[in-house]
């Protein structure tokens, strides 16, 4: 009877190691898919290059709808693009470009321009 019951024993111990074992493979297959998948998705994508242009602001342009024109909405809100364009060109706030200022803007593409 000491004999059976170490039989059982070593079997269940047996089958837990293999429970854990066939649970790690699991694991590592489905991080494996992911991370390939993951890979998959980026390299469909054309990297994108952020690049600066000069405007010359028109009557009736906002810096509202110079965002809506110009910005991708990949890298931003009209709100952050908004903002972005006052700290490059030094402006206080929204409403303080008038007709004829050049401003400069960012923009994104996937064309690679060495300069």
């Amino acid at each position: 009877e000491l004999r059976l019951e170490r039989r059982r024993a070593a079997r269940r111990k047996s089958l837990i190691i293999r429970g854990i074992c066939a649970l790690l493979l699991a694991l590592i297959c489905v991080l494996t898919f992911r991370a390939f998948a993951g890979k998959a998705k980026a390299e469909d994508q054309a990297p994108s290059f952020k690049y600066y242009t000069s405007l010359r602001v028109e009557a009736g342009d906002t810096l509202n709808s110079i965002a809506l024109e110009y910005m991708d909405d990949e890298h931003y809100t009209i709100n952050a693009y908004v903002k972005e364009v006052c700290t490059i060109n030094h402006l206080d706030d929204a409403d303080s470009i008038r007709t004829g200022a050049v401003l400069i803007i960012p923009y994104y593409s996937t064309d690679y321009i060495a300069y």
